[in-house]
């Protein structure tokens, strides 16, 4: 029962992890990030910075390990040899700051020897491959970008939209990680291009050399969009005009510190331009 808990089987955890086993791109890159981690948590130890070492292990297993490799993962093959050695390592390096947590989860790997008698983990330069590393840090950054104009947009989590990819020279990438892009980033349907024209009224994210368009009409209610953006807009002109008023006041400019004026100068014309923006985001309607 605790080997499903894993996704793998007795026969997989039996097997000594060897470079040959490895498959995809994602593995490439969980094994790029640790061996970094395994350099990094080395020297912070050397030097007595534990908490930045602790620190590290945290956000490997949580953001690259559980957050982008096992998702990434669930859409291709899971490749158990690759994620039995990034857990069992990680869970290595994270032994000396929570030992029994960490002895206890090793039990669900390997029942036979305890983590406290395993062999501290070793910077492996094979198990580096900065290609991969870059890829799925591109493709990473995609799917993030397109998650932030969902949420800046407020765009239900259960709607699937639709995506323009122009990737440049990374189609090919890009193309491989088809399935991953659009579960992870929600969307109906996905075009990737090498190149194309502009456009219109879409949201525009910038990744490298990459554009990733998301047409407006995909993500909102134009109608309710509006209603939204024309009370916003009273809202900033009315704030604008109290912050003028008060500026035109000499009592307030003669009376009142420098940095006070300064800084409600400042304000007025960062006001002013969120203003202009919102008018031309309704204006785009």
């Amino acid at each position: 029962a605790r080997f499903a808990l894993l996704n793998v089987t007795k026969q997989h955890i039996k097997k000594k992890f060897e470079p040959g086993m490895i498959k995809s791109s994602a593995d490439k890159w969980i094994l790029t990030e640790l061996q970094s981690l395994i350099k990094e948590v080395d020297d912070d130890m050397k030097n007595y910075r534990f908490s930045d070492a602790g620190t590290k292990i945290y956000e490997f297993i949580w953001k690259n390990y559980c957050d982008w490799y096992l998702e990434v993962c669930k859409g291709e093959h899971i490749n158990p040899p690759v994620l039995l050695h990034a857990l069992k390592t990680a869970l290595k390096l994270l032994h000396p700051f929570v030992p029994f947590v960490t002895e206890k989860l090793w039990e669900f790997i390997d029942n036979e020897n305890m983590l406290i008698t395993a062999e501290w983990p070793k910077y492996d330069k094979n198990l580096v491959f900065k290609e991969e590393k870059k890829t799925m840090e591109l493709i990473h950054e995609i799917i993030s970008g397109i998650r932030s104009v969902r949420a800046e947009q407020g765009v239900e989590p259960a709607k699937k939209i639709h995506a323009i990819i122009h990737g440049g020279s990374k189609v090919k990438a890009i193309e491989e990680k088809r399935e991953a892009i659009m579960r992870l980033a929600r969307l109906e349907s996905l075009e990737i291009k090498s190149k194309g024209e502009k456009i219109p009224k879409s949201k525009v994210i910038h990744v490298g050399k990459t554009t990733t368009y998301l047409p407006l009409k995909d993500l909102i209610d134009p109608e309710k969009e509006a209603v939204r953006l024309k009370k916003d807009i009273k809202e900033k002109q009315d704030f604008i005009t109290s912050l003028d008023k008060k500026l035109s006041n000499k009592g307030f400019t003669s009376n009142a510190p420098k940095e006070v004026v300064q800084k409600n100068t400042e304000r007025l014309e960062e006001e002013k331009d969120k203003l202009s923006k919102l008018k031309a985001l309704l204006k785009d309607l």
